[in-house]
């Protein structure tokens, strides 16, 4: 979409230094940005490529003006204007009043206007779609799930019976909403018996999850996503989990049942959190840790072992192993040193 550089500037509250009437219709990086297009630069370890750019402009800090040899919009926070101006730039194509003749909705009256239902989507009885609303192709909804306006699930997204979405929630490719969550009770002959999950999958508002990953309904109550979570792809949320607002989770993170996730968290990737325990607000968890326990103060935590070169990573594990006996050995020598 054509936006005029003073256009942008009142949009996002942005100093203007240049050309109020130049267009600008699309975005691209520093190197590649034609004079029609919009960059940013947040970090000095790009002013090389600023200093050589043509875009027709550039969003950055103050201080970066100086290096920058076209139009300009001058903000504090060059990487959350420009993801404004981005979006304020881009086409929403799935926008319009379409249904295709193979999809099949057990109760059309439940859905809203201008709601574009693609090819092969299923949706069951009693599902309510608000207004405005994408599905794309191969999707299906299961019965009495209700979806909120402005919803966009992307091909082949399921969503089981009883699930509730919320308002501009965004499921990529592949999400699996309400899948039963990993409940089994052993018996006395070393096998399992399936213990039925009877809850749902709550998701508030703006929530988007990555593609291919997978939010468990609960076994009794309801799995709750709030307001604002963003999940990567390759999340799996299990039964009865809860998080918090605003929380944001990296990819091949994995959470067991029944934990509590606080606002404002943020969960590297490959993370491993354990059931029933509960996180408070603004934990910072950095990549593959593992979390066993409950994290009761704010700030940042981590574990595991960086990369290393495999000759010192075995005399390392070896020397890890010894620990104990070495410790043990260390106090026995203070002793005998007090005595």
């Amino acid at each position: 979409m054509k936006k005029t550089l003073g256009q942008l500037a009142d949009e996002l509250g942005a100093k203007l230094i240049g050309d109020n009437s130049a267009v600008v219709d699309g975005c691209a990086s520093l190197d590649k940005a034609r004079s029609n297009e919009l960059s940013f630069v947040y970090q000095s370890k790009f002013l090389s490529d600023l200093k050589k750019t043509k875009a027709g402009v550039v969003i950055l800090k103050e201080e970066f003006h100086i290096h920058c040899p076209v139009n300009a919009l001058v903000v504090k926070d060059p990487y959350l204007s420009y993801a404004c101006a981005a979006s304020l730039l881009t086409f929403d194509e799935y926008e319009g009043d379409f249904i295709h003749q193979s999809a099949v909705i057990s109760d059309p009256e439940l859905v809203s206007k201008n709601c574009r239902i693609s090819a092969n989507v299923y949706l069951g009885k009693g599902v309510i779609l608000g207004e405005g609303c994408f599905i794309g192709a191969g999707c299906v909804v299961e019965d009495n799930s209700v979806i909120g306006a402005g919803v966009r699930l992307k091909p082949n997204v399921t969503v089981y019976a009883n699930s509730q979405i919320g308002n501009n929630v965004i499921l990529h490719a592949g999400c699996v909403i309400g899948s039963d969550g990993f409940g089994y009770a052993p018996t006395k002959n070393k096998t399992w018996t399936k213990i039925p999950q009877i809850g749902r999958v709550v998701i508030d508002d703006d929530v988007e999850v990555g593609a291919n990953s997978t939010i468990d309904c609960g076994a009794l109550g309801d799995t709750y996503i709030q307001k604002g979570v963003k999940l990567d792809n390759l999340v799996h949320i299990a039964h009865n989990v809860s998080i918090g607002e605003h929380t944001a989770i990296a990819a091949c993170t994995g959470i067991a049942g029944s934990t509590v996730i606080g606002k404002h968290c943020t969960i590297a990737g490959a993370v491993g959190i354990i059931g029933h325990l509960n996180i408070t607000d603004d934990v910072h968890i950095t990549a593959r840790t593992l979390v066993t326990r409950s994290i009761s103060e704010s700030g940042a935590y981590s574990s595991g072992t960086p990369m290393q070169k495999n000759k010192d990573w075995l005399k390392n594990t070896a020397r890890f192993k010894q620990l104990d006996k070495i410790t043990k050995t260390i106090i026995a020598l203070r002793k005998a040193g007090r005595d």
